[in-house]
């Protein structure tokens, strides 16, 4: 019990200290982060610009829009109209075996005989004692 709980501690130590390192780590490097960022693509600030503009001119302006303005009030939706109704089936034809009434001449076959039960086994023999 003692050295599972040795094991346990050490293990939480060694993972709280690579945490703090890799905290530390991002924290060094963030300075040079920044620097990449200023540096960036003139496409990639042509998007940029692209979507400030949208952003300002159609997507705040509509939540602008839904924060001041009462929503529009719509009458009820109207009831759905019955489901359409349809005529009933006409009646089946009557049923006419056209095969019994000519072969009723024929040679008229036994009923297939009954499947025979499935085999027996004898039991198995006895185990040999054990020596």
């Amino acid at each position: 019990m003692q050295k599972s709980f040795i094991s346990i501690a050490l293990l939480l130590v060694a993972f709280l200290f690579s945490v703090t390192q890799i905290a530390a780590a991002s924290v060094e490097t963030q300075n040079d982060n920044a620097e990449v960022k200023k540096a960036s693509f003139p496409v990639y600030d042509i998007y940029r610009s692209m979507y400030d503009q949208y952003y300002n001119r159609w997507a705040a302006h509509a939540m602008r829009m839904n924060r001041e303005t009462e929503p529009a009030q719509f009458p009820p939706f109207p009831p759905f109209p019955p489901p359409p109704t349809f005529p009933p089936f006409p009646p089946f034809p009557p049923h006419v075996n056209t095969l019994a009434e000519r072969d009723v001449g024929a040679e008229q076959f036994p009923p297939f005989p009954p499947f025979p039960p499935p085999p027996t086994f004898p039991p198995f023999p006895p185990f040999p004692p054990r020596s």
